[in-house]
């Protein structure tokens, strides 16, 4: 076979061209650089914009083998698949490159070896003690493996075009000075003298207590790299020629190109803390009294909050504390700092928060705040069911991965602000796969609000502050911890940062509600002690007295069956006491949609759950409500706009004279604007707890309100406890933060505490009791991080039902393509797509779903038809 040109990936049939192999070489090379700071090093001193110049050089070079290059053009290959492969022969390059520079310890020369090596790994970085094995033990498929890779480092000598091709990168890569050609590199690749080097380089010993973060920080910026050299293919070459800056960054370069699917300029953003005050001052109205003191207390934290960012940003190795009480203006203030001090760093925002559902409620609120949506390059929304969406015959960024630009573009967090949660943080900073790992470079200089860090998994304390640590400090992150119950997991967790706060004195806030108080908080006589939990027929008739002495209630429960346990029972009894069931709203807006085609409006669903109660002849009968994660995001925020919101031109349910119960998951309990009179929540941890009584009285409305903290029994078809499920990290044996709990408020002697105590002195003795008493956080997790286990790490996960996500085909018929329900042809339309991703929810596929496979993407064939989708509980 005669080559005339060696590729990196080929054309297609859309006419988009090949990209020759060194144009993609130098490519990757030049973004590595532009990502990584000038004096970055590694824990060796070892610079790495070095690396990245040897990295990205060299990463592909085998491609230039012949069995590569057939491979590439779909031309059968007369020999087995291993040939063709192309990162363990390019890794020896890297190696012998990475060692011409006196600079480069034989440690990180075997780090950039072993990152080159696994550059095509789809799940975790590389373990180097795996890899070790891998590459240096004394066995016959070792032997074997450097067998194959000297034929395909011969392969290239023998072809003058291919040699050519070698020689001119090696000429770039080497240390400056250095004179070599591919027939030295071939002297030099002995392969005991190479199992020695790797031996040496991959050993425990010689690694280091930061290998970990090297280890991300290099793996991560390649693969960053590498997808988004690949996915502009010829374009990219095309601008790389037109400047002149070697730093300069490849969004930044075709920004200025003109490219308009690309990152919008800080100078074209809306995403500005002024966009922010000028929103507060025309939108939020001027109150007096109690609420006119409120908004004082707001408009202080957030200038304060403004002001301490820019002192922030100027401390080393300091996290900035936020901490407000409930409705005390905790997301404007953490906007204002975090808008802030990017304007000053010229830096992006990345604002993270515990559940999927308050990202949609906060994505709607910055959408209306600075006048932009999902669709504008400045704004990303990005959670494992936010729609990034691409056709199948767009151009991917790379067969493994399966990305377009513009997915790339949210997906690697480049937009002026993303909205996140924190599984998707942490976890790409803990072991990232393939597609997570492209999100790190943009956390270099990133200013990161961290919402609810209390809502982290205990089992993750440990980690989650080494991560934080990681990134304050190799990554130049300023990091913001914003809630009402701070989890004090710096002052606890790590000695070389400090933490400073942002609002000034919490006294302040707290005082406030002392002297105003909301709620107390009521011990039942279930917690603590001998005392059995309360079973559900019995919780039901508690919520149903509470509603007909006209005190509306809320019931929060600790896992979905049992939050379905208790509306069944809540509605049995009601049917029985009244002869008659309650007005199910679930039931009432999905026969709109069913009869309508669409979803009614906030007045629409209103009118007919009032007609549905006028219809039963009774004023008694309760509006009865339900809310979880298996609802439609849609329905769940009509749900709660009909309850509470006052922007429309019918009474809210709430402010009405019709009682209502609402039975939910913890879903409710943060980021939703909902209040009721009563609030009922199963035993959780006093965060969760603290959280539970900012859905009562929340402005300070009609007389005191009151949640009562109960202890719900097992489902009838469960063995554990609700609050053992979802609070016991360890298992239903050791339960730290439910010990903790109890201990604390049984320990106070008290069955009724005011609101000032516990955001207060309660919070603070629970944090106390969990950092001294107990040692929270999984010290294997730790481990995994310090001795750089990284298949071990890939194993674990925050929320163990979100493993992973794939792809999923919509299939249309020709009647629905015909009724442009589905888009055109075989594509399917994105608008109507964007249009319904309030309708998405999380599923796992059949476990005889159909699958095809679409180069090396496996996508799932699922029927939605066969779902059933029940009309109060969702997704059953």
């Amino acid at each position: 076979m005669t080559i005339e040109k060696y590729i990196s990936h080929p054309g297609d049939e859309q006419g988009t061209d090949s990209v020759l192999l060194t144009d993609h070489l130098r490519a990757v090379r030049h973004i590595m650089q532009s990502e990584l700071p000038t004096d970055a090093t590694t824990s060796q001193g070892g610079k790495f914009c070095t690396l990245a110049n040897v990295v990205g050089l060299t990463h592909d070079i085998a491609k230039a083998t012949t069995w590569a290059q057939q491979h590439l053009r779909d031309i059968p290959l007369d020999c087995t698949e291993e040939y063709r492969y192309h990162g363990f022969p390019s890794a020896l390059v890297t190696l012998y490159c990475a060692e011409t520079y006196d600079t480069v310890e034989r440690r990180d020369a075997g780090l950039a070896a072993l990152v080159v090596a696994h550059h095509h790994k789809r799940s975790a970085p590389p373990d180097p003690t795996h890899s070790k094995q891998t590459y240096t033990s004394n066995k016959q498929s070792v032997r074997n493996r450097y067998e194959v890779v000297n034929y395909q480092l011969q392969n290239i000598r023998q072809h003058p075009g291919a040699e050519a091709v070698a020689n001119e990168i090696l000429e770039e890569a080497v240390a400056p000075g250095y004179s070599t050609s591919w027939d030295d590199f071939l002297d030099w690749v002995d392969p005991e003298h190479v199992m020695d080097t790797l031996a040496v380089a991959l050993a425990s010993r010689s690694r280091g207590s930061q290998y970990y973060d090297d280890l991300v920080r290099l793996w991560s910026t390649l693969k960053y790299a590498d997808q988004l050299a690949a996915s502009l293919g010829a374009d990219l070459t095309a601008h790389l020629e037109e400047t002149d800056s070697t730093s300069k960054s490849v969004w930044s370069i075709l920004q200025d190109s003109g490219r308009n699917s690309m990152r919008s300029s800080a100078e074209a953003s809306n995403m500005a803390t002024e966009t922010l005050e000028d929103f507060i001052e025309d939108e939020l109205p001027e109150e007096s009294g109690i609420k006119g003191q409120l908004n004082g207390l707001r408009n202080q934290a957030r200038n304060q909050a403004i002001n301490n960012a820019k002192t922030l940003i100027e401390m080393d190795d300091s996290v900035g504390l936020v901490t407000l009480p409930t409705g005390f203006g905790k997301t404007f203030t953490g906007l204002a700092a975090g808008l802030t001090a990017c304007e000053l760093t010229d830096s992006n925002l990345v604002y993270v928060l515990p559940y999927t559902s308050i990202l949609d409620q906060t994505a709607s609120e910055i959408e209306r705040i600075f006048d932009v949506d999902v669709t504008d390059p400045s704004f990303t929304l990005h959670h494992h069911l936010s729609r990034t969406l691409s056709d199948l015959g767009e151009k991917y960024t790379d067969a493994d991965i399966g990305r377009s630009v513009g997915v790339l573009h949210a997906e690697s967090w480049r937009s002026k602000l993303t909205l996140t949660t924190t599984v998707q943080l942490f976890e790409s900073l803990a072991a990232p796969t393939g597609r997570q790992a492209t999100k790190i470079p943009a956390l270099q200089d990133a200013v990161i609000v961290l919402d609810e860090p209390q809502a982290i998994p205990e089992r993750w304390w440990k980690i989650v502050t080494d991560l934080i640590e990681m990134l304050a400090t190799e990554y130049n992150a300023t990091v913001i911890l914003m809630t009402a119950t701070q989890p004090r997991l710096i002052e606890y967790g790590t000695s070389k940062l400090e933490s400073t706060t942002l609002v000034g004195d919490s006294g302040d806030y707290v005082d406030f509600l002392k002297e105003n108080p909301r709620v107390e908080y009521v011990i039942d006589e279930s917690i603590g002690g001998d005392t059995r939990p309360i079973d559900y027929r019995t919780a039901a008739d508690r919520l149903v007295a509470s509603a007909a002495s006209r005190g509306d209630p809320l019931a929060i429960c600790n896992t979905r069956a049992s939050a379905q346990e208790l509306y069944t029972q809540t509605d049995d009894v009601l049917s029985v006491s009244g002869n008659r069931s309650a007005v199910a709203v679930g039931e009432v807006l999905n026969c709109y949609i069913k009869r309508r085609g669409r979803s009614p409006s906030v007045d629409e669903l209103r009118k007919l759950v009032i007609d549905e109660k006028t219809k039963s002849g009774s004023e008694s009968v309760p509006i009865l409500a339900y809310l979880s994660g298996d609802i439609r995001p849609d329905d769940r925020q009509l749900i709660i706009d009909i309850l509470y919101d006052e922007n429309t031109e019918t009474e809210p349910l709430l402010a009405s004279d019709h009682s209502v119960v609402l039975i939910s998951t913890s879903v409710v309990e943060a980021g939703v604007d909902i209040s009721f009179d009563k609030v009922y929540r199963d035993i959780a941890p006093i965060p969760n707890i603290v959280q539970s009584g900012g859905r009562c009285n929340r402005s300070f409305d009609g007389s005191m309100g009151r949640v009562t903290v109960w202890a719900l029994e097992a489902p009838d078809d469960r063995d554990q406890l609700p609050s053992h499920v979802i609070h016991g990290s360890r298992g239903t044996e050791n339960l730290p933060l439910l010990h903790a709990t109890e201990a604390v408020l049984t320990g106070e002697d008290l069955r009724t505490i005011p609101e000032g105590k516990m955001v207060g002195a309660i919070v603070e003795k629970f944090y106390r009791h969990i950092n001294t008493q107990y040692d929270p956080g999984s010290d294997s997790l730790a481990d995994y991080v310090h001795n750089c286990h990284m298949n071990d790490l890939a194993e674990e996960h925050m929320i163990e039902e979100i493993d992973d996500y794939e792809d999923i085909i919509v299939c249309s018929t020709a009647a629905e393509r015909r009724a442009g329900a589905m888009g055109e042809s075989t594509a399917i339309a994105k608008e109507p797509l964007l249009e319904r991703s309030g309708t998405h929810v999380s599923a796992r596929p059949p476990a005889q779903s159909t699958t095809i496979d679409i180069g090396n993407s496996e996508y799932y064939l699922v029927d939605a038809r066969s779902e059933q989708y029940d009309p109060v509980f969702g997704l059953a």
